[in-house]
């Protein structure tokens, strides 16, 4: 079996499955924003944004979609390792994000409780953002 990979995406249009095609071309990409298509044993299962910039010893993950047919399965927890494993790849300290659902049927409460059992805690610097310290 395949294990879990992030593959950088230069084309949104390039990405096979509609609902993470669609997410791709709406994420919006800043100057250390990029993007990559998770790969669970070769299919597409994720979308994910990061910001990766050299400056800071931290990565920011901008953005996690997992398509609703494919959640509840440990697809999400499963990305977000691979994410902490490249950011440790990358020299990272840590990871940070702003919890913020994508899917309104998702509160922020119950994201904000999905990354603290995998975790994540409020930074110290900014109360309404999560980090996971990785060393």
């Amino acid at each position: 079996m395949q294990k879990m990979r992030l593959v950088e995406l230069p084309c949104p249009e390039n990405v096979a499955n509609a609902e993470l095609r669609t997410r791709a071309l709406i994420s919006p990409k800043a100057k250390w924003t990029r993007h990559y298509v998770a790969y669970d044993d070769g299919r597409e299962v994720a979308f994910v944004s990061l910001d990766i910039n050299a400056r800071v010893d931290y990565l920011v993950l901008y953005e996690m979609f997992v398509p609703e047919r494919l959640r509840t399965q440990g697809i999400g927890s499963r990305v977000l390792l691979e994410i902490e494993r490249t950011a440790r790849n990358l020299a990272y300290h840590k990871v940070t994000l702003l919890p913020q659902p994508i899917d309104p049927a998702i509160s922020r409460d119950v994201l904000i409780g999905w990354y603290r059992k995998r975790g994540y805690t409020a930074r110290v610097e900014f109360q309404e953002e999560l980090e996971k310290s990785l060393i």
